[in-house]
């Protein structure tokens, strides 16, 4: 049998082992520090700043901070803090279609975030674009799709697998039937967040925001007919249907379900 002391001993050393190495490693070595510094100072001196133009100086270098911080984490599967930091520095920068286009980036990871929501409505407000229409049955039912974000399903995902192993090697020794509905359980849960990853990674759609006012043309070449004699509002949010040659164009669909071509200059896509 293992002396309880030794035992107790390697867990103290393991712990402040990892701590040393975060501590000299990661604290030492993380570039983001300096950047985040750079970040806080610019946004205390455009808060603090009663001069207009020193006020955008101060916002536009805390963009280009942020857009470093984007480059060098991508973070995807954040918690979408530093995509609401960046559309609020376009909102005040007036900016609007850019700050719709990083509102709508920071929801997907912050789908709960009433800060967030209340901003992109502001923001739509201010390019005069209707609010979207109220939820569809699907939404409704598979409400956990859009109430968690793709890195949490995740996290929720991995999780319940480890549950279901633990309850499935229990279930092995133990043959009750409470058990088994217990396993069940697990099971459906799992298979549910299984399906709505996958669907979020390969089956749903791409969507873009517009990030200025743009024609919606008839067909692929861009001199042709167009769809609407109105321009489609900067900040719109559109579905995303196909690519056209080497991907310059794109064919959208627009939440009036109106169907044509852009050039790819004018959007910028949404990501997963």
């Amino acid at each position: 049998m293992v002396n309880k002391t030794v035992y107790l001993y390697v867990l103290v050393s393991l712990a402040a082992g990892y701590a040393l190495l975060n501590f000299f490693i990661f604290s030492f070595s993380n570039p983001s520090v300096p950047l985040l510094e750079q970040a806080r100072a610019a946004y205390q001196e455009a808060a603090q700043s009663n001069n207009f133009f020193h006020r955008r100086q101060a916002l536009n270098r805390l963009l280009m901070i942020y857009h470093s911080l984007d480059k060098l984490y991508c973070p995807l599967q954040g918690n979408g803090a530093l995509y609401s930091n960046l559309a609020e520095t376009y909102y005040n920068l007036e900016q609007y279609p850019w700050a719709a286009f990083y509102f709508y980036q920071a929801k997907r990871l912050r789908p709960r975030d009433l800060e967030v929501e209340f901003k992109l409505k502001e923001t739509l407000a201010k390019l005069k674009i209707p609010p979207t229409q109220s939820p569809s049955s699907f939404k409704k039912f598979f409400f956990f799709h859009f109430y968690f974000s793709l890195p949490e399903r995740l996290e929720i995902l991995c999780v319940f697998t480890f549950l279901l192993c633990s309850l499935a090697s229990l279930l092995v020794w133990k043959n009750y039937v409470g058990l088994k509905l217990l396993v069940s359980s697990v099971v459906l849960v799992n298979a549910l967040f299984f399906c709505s990853i996958i669907y979020s990674q390969y089956l749903e759609p791409i969507e873009g925001v517009l990030i200025h006012a743009t024609h919606l043309y008839g067909e692929k070449n861009l001199n042709s007919a167009l769809v609407t004699l109105q321009p489609l509002r900067g900040g719109c949010k559109v579905e995303v249907l196909e690519s056209g040659k080497q991907g310059r164009v794109l064919k959208i669909r627009t939440p009036d379900h109106l169907i044509g071509f852009i050039s790819q200059e004018s959007i910028r896509l949404l990501r997963p």
